[in-house]
């Protein structure tokens, strides 16, 4: 028996799976096989055109035989690995809960029908700048509009008033490409080809929240409750954070603010019948001091945030995904082992890498623990354009206290000096 693994960039799934003994074959989008195999030299890899083709998924999950499980840690495959599952008849997330959890308009609904008492800011489907408008004057300015499926802030606009609306039409801004030379895109539809791009499905406007914090919840399921749960706090609201260096702080377990995120998260993954698998969770505070729930993700979160997490509690995350694909519950200590954790992530500026700090030179640093360089001379940068890009770091460090952690973030960020040649 083996496990199907469908990724894109990310090869942590097949490679822990390989390294505790399980067979696997690994699906990724055709223009990253070689790439891929090159990472993963004794992984079976086959190629995938669109993750949202059932016809080829399907064809897909009849042509592997003796497929027990199937796994993925990436955002644009999750719904295939609902659909792969239901056609094999294999337990985990079903194409159905899959999409309520990749799909905002789905969640959202579904969050609303439970009666749980979770606060969502209010949205509609539009297709047209037409029906932007009049989405506007049914909820107001300013607005937010985002791809129905997406993550990472990408192809994400505020509109301020209909006068700026017509300015970002005018340039084009909604049909404009969002860089992606990594190929992560190259199987996914409507995610980095702007927001107009997916006519048929359309895209969210949704209520402006005026959030003055925003905290994510990273839990891990099992049994059909969490069995990992960590709150942190994001340096800036996440709309906010592009083109900026950034990080994230834990919270302590016995705040009240980490009570609230739990509490919310829990009754959203809840009623989106999470069971089993990795959870991201994104929750919000308003001026007014009321609590949001933005949106969940059957994945863990992105960037840094395994490595914060499994830094916190002592896990190996490799250890984490053979326990998943194997179905048995994984072994992970509750007791924290730093009262706070934070990151600082500094970025690359656009051209060629020169020169970067060295590991040792980070870990000189007042209160850094760990480091993970992301860049090395050589390497190309096109700058920030979403919220999951041009990291050049992710630096661990054990912040003074939570009100502290923020200024230690840019410290740490702007001592991190990446020599750029800008004509590259």
């Amino acid at each position: 028996m083996s496990t199907l693994v469908l990724s894109t960039l990310n090869s942590v799934v097949e490679q822990a799976l390989t390294r505790n003994g399980n067979q696997v074959i690994t699906a990724v989008p055709f223009p990253l096989l070689a790439k891929r195999r090159d990472a993963s030299p004794h992984t079976p890899f086959v190629g995938v055109r669109r993750w949202n083709d059932l016809s080829e998924l399907q064809n897909l999950a009849y042509s592997i035989d003796g497929v027990n499980a199937v796994m993925t840690v990436d955002e644009q495959c999750v719904a295939a690995a609902g659909f792969i599952r239901d056609t094999l008849g294999i337990p985990g997330q079903s194409y159905r809960n899959a999409l309520q959890m990749t799909n905002k308009h789905l969640m959202k609904l579904a969050l609303v029908a439970s009666k749980e008492d979770i606060r969502v800011a209010r949205h509609e489907v539009a297709h047209s700048v037409g029906e932007i408008l009049t989405a506007g004057e049914r909820m107001g300015y300013p607005l937010i509009l985002k791809p129905v499926s997406g993550f990472g802030a990408i192809a994400t606009y505020k509109v301020e008033s209909k006068k700026h609306l017509r300015e970002l039409v005018a340039r084009g801004a909604f049909e404009q490409e969002i860089p992606e030379p990594s190929g992560r895109a190259s199987a996914s539809d409507g995610v980095f080809q702007g927001l107009f791009s997916n006519e048929k499905g359309g895209f969210i406007v949704e209520q402006y929240i005026n959030v003055v914090k925003e905290f994510f919840c990273e839990m891990i399921w099992f049994g059909g409750r969490p069995i990992m749960k960590v709150v942190a706090q994001y340096s800036t609201p996440v709309l906010d954070l592009i083109g900026k260096p950034s990080g994230v702080v834990t919270l302590d377990p016995r705040s009240d603010d980490y009570a609230t995120v739990i509490e919310l998260s829990t009754k959203a993954c809840t009623a989106l019948n999470m069971t089993e698998g990795f959870a991201h969770c994104e929750v919000m505070q308003d001026a007014a001091g009321q609590w949001w729930f933005g949106e969940a993700a059957a994945r863990p979160g992105g960037q840094e945030i395994v490595g914060l997490t499994s830094r916190l509690l002592g896990y190996d995350i490799h250890d984490v995904v053979t326990s998943l694909a194997n179905h048995e519950q994984p072994k992970i200590d509750s007791e924290y082992k730093y009262p706070l954790l934070a990151s600082s992530i500094p970025l690359i500026p656009p051209g060629r890498v020169l020169q970067v700090p060295s590991r040792d030179d980070v870990l000189s640093l007042d209160r850094v623990v760990d480091v993970e360089i992301k860049c090395k001379p050589g390497d190309v940068s096109i700058g920030s354009h979403h919220s999951t890009d041009a990291a050049a770091a992710f630096i661990f460090f054990e912040p003074s206290s939570l009100q502290g952690a923020m200024g230690e973030m840019e410290q740490l960020a702007s001592s991190f000096k990446v020599d750029i040649d800008t004509a590259a």
